[in-house]
């Protein structure tokens, strides 16, 4: 039991090592008052690339600041600064976060009620993907 545990850890890791491609943790916490109408949301998410296993995700905004837990996990900083605006019923938003070893997150995605919809653009050892994410308020 323990062992199978232990395994489905590794593979969870794994995986998210994969999607974002970092290499350890770097938490911080986010800055400044609210300044955008996300603030305070979070969305569980799938990150999705082709030809990679789905990573489950939380999407977090607080304070000006985005958290892709999944990438958080894997060496990208906690917070990100983002730029949201709204339009109509829906906010688009835009973030990029960069890790300590030169990997690159773009993300580009628009919150419409209870969900939300992006893309993330990886970029990492000088290749790049492009992968979907799709999720509802937490």
């Amino acid at each position: 039991m323990i062992r199978t545990t232990l395994a489905s850890l590794s593979l969870a890791l794994g995986l998210a090592l994969t999607a974002c491609g970092g290499a350890s943790p770097s938490p911080s916490t986010p800055a400044g008052p609210s300044a955008s109408p996300l603030d305070g949301a979070s969305f569980d998410v799938t990150l999705a690339f082709p030809g990679e296993a789905p990573v489950k995700d939380t999407l977090r905004f607080a304070g000006g600041r985005f958290e892709s837990t999944a990438c958080t996990a894997v060496g990208f900083p906690q917070w990100s600064e983002y730029a949201a605006k709204g339009d109509g019923g829906a906010v688009a938003f835009t973030v990029q976060a960069k890790s300590a070893d030169g990997a690159i997150m773009d993300w580009k995605g628009t919150v419409n009620g209870g969900s939300v919809e992006a893309t993330a653009v990886r970029t990492m050892g000088g290749k790049t993907a492009t992968g979907s994410v799709s999720g509802v308020r937490h």
